[in-house]
């Protein structure tokens, strides 16, 4: 007897969750906020990093190379240059130097110090705009390209 009441209980119990799971949800009310803005199709701001490493002809001086060496850049985007000096400091001053005069102008008002900044005017669609990188005398010459 004991065994019927136990199979009852546990049919019953399996019914309920059962006919819970049948039931037609409700839908959720229509919202009443305005629909987020859409995200730009792409990054208007490029990133480029700076990576100071010492000089093998000279244990007192730092070289710099920009990772990554071609970087793409929205057409007027900006262009933001982290500079990590972790593993060689040196006290001599960053310059950013467009080939093409005014094709990537650097913002000068930056506060912060392990950043550098600039505007990309690069309109010619798939040509390489190269820009210099001094570090004191060292020079690396990395490029730009638009898009889209």
């Amino acid at each position: 007897m004991m065994h019927r009441r136990t199979s009852a209980a546990i049919g019953a119990v399996a019914f309920a969750a059962l006919s819970a799971c049948a039931q037609p949800q409700a839908a959720p009310p229509p919202s009443t906020a305005p629909p987020a803005t859409a995200p730009p199709a792409y990054p208007t701001t490029t990133h480029v990093t700076l990576f100071q490493f010492p000089d093998p002809t000279n244990a007192k001086a730092c070289r710099v190379v920009a990772l990554p060496y071609h970087a793409w850049v929205a057409r007027d985007g900006d262009i933001v240059w982290d500079i990590v000096d972790d593993y060689c400091r040196t006290e001599a001053a960053y310059a950013i130097v467009s080939a093409d005069a005014g094709a990537v102008e650097e913002v000068t008002t930056n506060p912060e110090p392990r950043k550098k900044k600039g505007k990309f005017r690069g309109r010619e669609r798939g040509k390489r705009y190269k820009y210099t990188v001094r570090l004191g005398t060292y020079e690396h010459d990395p490029e730009f390209e638009p898009w889209p």
